[in-house]
């Protein structure tokens, strides 16, 4: 079992500020590949993989220290203009993310992920040996000038007999607190004269400062003792530079004293000797979680704050799932008092103090109400989180299948439930995968059909009344309605008579069939037929639906239909017989009353005409096999939705819409064709909750068959 220096509370932290680190690693270096020359990018990398450096190296991670140490070191080169941003050098910084994460997961698990970290370090070690063998090519900085207020004294100063000395110091890539070795060179040169000017400034240092260059100005009586001080900083090679006002660039200055210090051959340039002070060191997980650990986040939350003084607590999961779960039962509490006051009102009227009561009520039901969307707001998350780990995703894909292809991100910024967001990630990651394995071509193939040799992949969301809407969609082939009947024949799904009755939207519903592949090859990418049948099935476990657009030649749509949350909800509370049943809102397209007269017969199938078109009907009574079920007897119709497809469900009485809080039925039970779960009424009674997915796919089955 692996040991590490942190308490529980501060590995909760570390494993935070880890995640939003090796998000921000990810997601910085495959923006470099396609920006380039990119300084504030390449900062930002740099910045990530030094702060979680230190971090490794607070708990103890040694071997984690070693492979961001390596990283950093790269990308330094990478700042200075030593190495140039191509494909490959990418490819290796994002296997060392990679070997970062396994690494801390070791932190959560205690347990060794069994990683040799050799090859990676001695890949990395490679690259940066290639890199210092090459000449420098960072520009020279421009010397610094005192401002014009400071140009009386400077005259006075320098008539006086003092010196203008600029110094320039650079700290070693491998020092993993550069901010406090800079502001140990501006404190000795502040200690030795009179500082005049310095980039950075002294008051720009800060927890989060990262850069290893420094220049300072100042007046002094001899350079003899700052040349003492600054070879007593460990981690830092300088120069003392002596200046005249105006000067263009340094010039040589015989009263320097020339006396070498510390590890230096010429007395104007010296390696600092001393050991590391306690200034330097980094940051512990617990200080990080204020902020310096992810200069994205804090820099956000600063600006949040200065501007509505917001406050922000970090809390964990369990508790807001403990809040969620006594909210739930305050709702069904809230239902079973309003199903109490109808009673007694029915019977007592409004005497009796039973006024007071309904207005008391009314009160509860609204703080109820209250509480529950704030509960609800804590819990939603921007699925930013989900969508950020995709353009790694599709960056990799493209180039082991040799394509060219842009992702474009919007909408990130929605936010659903926590709950709905774990969820969603492996079906977005099939869709994904999809779109570039079988969707969009390779360039040659784009360039013959006229198309450009890059193609697009949009992944889109938005809200939508109580619905997050997401969009997975390419400028590929498209699918093929002809090919989609042709591979279910050949794979044995459908006869050649069943497949020439598919109608083509029914043909191109065969990619969410178990084992349905268009793939001529079984590869790491696709060919298994397991993808999308995933995507339906985990997306309807959500409640959810997902439908199919696509025109051969000029892409395909996929459209995920999500509820914002799955704990509570509104329904339509039905009547079959005496049983309450609950169908999800979201569902419902409309609610009607018919008569036997309104109900046809179509190929031995019950339907009626809805807004023009047939809708065809599913008797409940029948499908949960009630005894004594009559057809054709005065009934109401629930119109739903799922996908592309609508069906109306047949029940006795309409009883309105109500908040309901879902629950499992259980092991005991098991699953139940048509019901999803549970819920306790008003009255104490349990209503079924209508799996309307299962629903739909029955009555489709039964049209076909007939």
């Amino acid at each position: 079992m692996l040991e590490f220096d942190l308490s529980p509370e501060e590995a909760d932290v570390f494993l935070q500020e880890a995640e939003e680190l090796l998000l921000q690693l990810n997601e910085g270096l495959v923006q470099l590949e396609s920006a380039g020359d990119a300084p504030e990018l390449v900062q930002q990398i740099f910045r990530a993989a030094h702060t979680l450096k230190g971090s490794g190296g607070v708990i103890g991670h040694k071997r984690m220290a070693e492979v961001l140490h390596s990283m950093e070191t790269l990308m330094d080169r990478v700042r200075h203009g030593q190495m140039a941003v191509t494909p490959e050098l990418i490819d290796v910084l994002l296997q060392g993310a990679d070997a970062v994460r396994l690494l801390v997961g070791e932190v959560s698990s205690r347990e060794d992920c069994g990683l040799d970290t050799a090859p990676l370090l001695a890949e990395l070690k490679s690259l940066v040996d290639g890199a210092a063998s090459r000449p420098e090519a960072a520009k020279e900085k421009p010397p610094l000038e005192p401002g014009p207020e400071l140009a009386a004294e400077v005259e006075a100063a320098l008539a006086g007999g003092q010196r203008l000395l600029e110094v320039r110091a650079e700290v070693d890539a491998s020092s993993i607190a550069p901010g406090a070795r800079i502001l140990q060179v501006l404190l000795a040169v502040q200690e030795c004269g009179r500082l005049l000017a310095s980039e950075p400034k002294l008051e720009d240092l800060n927890d989060e400062w990262d850069g290893r260059a420094v220049q300072a100005l100042l007046l002094a009586d001899e350079a003899a003792p700052l040349q003492s001080l600054l070879g007593s900083i460990s981690e830092v090679t300088y120069q003392v530079i002596p200046r005249q006002v105006g000067q263009a660039g340094p010039q040589p200055d015989n009263s320097v004293p020339t006396a070498p210090a510390a590890g230096s051959d010429d007395g104007l340039a010296a390696s600092g000797g001393g050991t590391p002070e306690s200034a330097a060191q980094p940051e512990s997980p617990k200080a990080q979680a204020g902020g310096s650990g992810s200069p994205r986040s804090a820099e956000a939350g600063r600006g949040r704050a200065d501007a509505n003084q917001v406050r922000w607590v970090r809390t964990s999961v369990e508790r807001l799932d403990a809040l969620m779960n006594l909210v739930s039962e305050l709702v069904t509490d809230r239902n079973r008092l309003m199903q109490v006051r109808a009673n007694l009102t029915q019977r007592y009227g409004e005497e009796n103090g039973l006024g007071e009561l309904s207005e008391a009520l009314a009160h509860f039901s609204s703080i109820t109400d209250q509480l529950q969307d704030e509960v609800m707001r804590a819990r939603m998350v921007p699925i930013e989180n989900t969508f950020s780990k995709f353009p790694r995703v599709v960056r990799d894909l493209a180039r082991q299948l040799n394509k060219q292809i842009n992702l474009v991100i919007e909408g990130q910024e929605t936010e659903l439930d926590r709950t709905v967001i774990e969820e969603i990630g492996d079906p977005l990651m099939h869709l994904v995968r999809n779109c570039v394995d079988h969707g969009i071509e390779a360039p040659e193939e784009r360039l013959r059909a006229g198309k450009p040799e890059r193609g697009t992949l949009r992944l889109a969301a938005r809200s939508e009344e109580n619905h997050i809407i997401i969009l997975v969609e390419d400028d590929g082939a498209g699918i093929d309605p002809e090919r989609m009947r042709e591979t279910a024949v050949r794979k044995g799904l459908l006869d050649a008579d069943a497949a020439r009755q598919l109608s083509d939207a029914e043909a191109i519903e065969l990619i969410f069939r178990p084992g349905f592949s268009t793939a001529k090859v079984v590869s790491g990418v696709s060919g298994r037929g397991v993808g999308m049948d995933v995507v339906r099935t985990n997306i309807e476990r959500l409640n959810g639906s997902v439908s199919v657009h696509t025109k051969v030649g000029e892409g395909t749509r996929f459209e995920l239909k999500l509820p914002l949350t799955l704990a509570i909800f509104p329904a339509l509370m039905v009547e079959v017989f005496d049983s309450v049943y609950a169908i999800p809102l979201s569902a419902v397209e409309e609610a009607m009353h018919i008569r036997a007269e309104d109900i046809r017969t179509v190929r031995g199938r019950e339907t009626i005409i809805s807004r023009g078109k047939v809708l065809p009907i599913l008797c409940l009574d029948e499908f949960f096999a009630y005894a004594g079920a009559e057809r054709g007897a005065t009934r109401y119709v629930v119109e739903v939705r799922w996908g592309e497809t609508t069906v109306g469900l047949a029940v006795h009485r309409l009883l309105g819409r109500q908040e309901v809080v879902i629950k499992p039925l259980g092991r005991m039970i098991g699953e139940v064709p048509g019901i999803s779960g549970g819920t306790i009424m008003g009255d104490g009674r349990v209503a079924l909750i209508m799996d309307v997915p299962s629903l739909v796919k029955v009555a489709r089955q039964e049209r076909r068959s007939a």
